[in-house]
């Protein structure tokens, strides 16, 4: 039997880099790798901002096509 698995769309790793910023790493097989670099009080509002657009994206009904 063939395996059966649904492969993640996106993933990412989050660190503390050598300045002590907040970093978020993202490796895609297109394009590479591509990382974001905070100051440590830039990553809390980051967390605010990412649970208003979890909510927004929960909440999102695409519009329907014109037909």
């Amino acid at each position: 039997m063939s395996e059966r698995k649904i492969e993640p769309r996106y993933g990412c790793e989050a660190y503390v880099g050598r300045n002590g910023h907040v970093c978020i790493r993202q490796e895609r097989d297109y394009d590479g790798e591509s990382v974001i670099v905070l100051h440590h009080e830039e990553a809390l509002e980051l967390i605010d901002l990412l649970k208003d657009v979890y909510q927004e994206a929960l909440d999102f009904v695409p519009e329907p096509d014109d037909e």
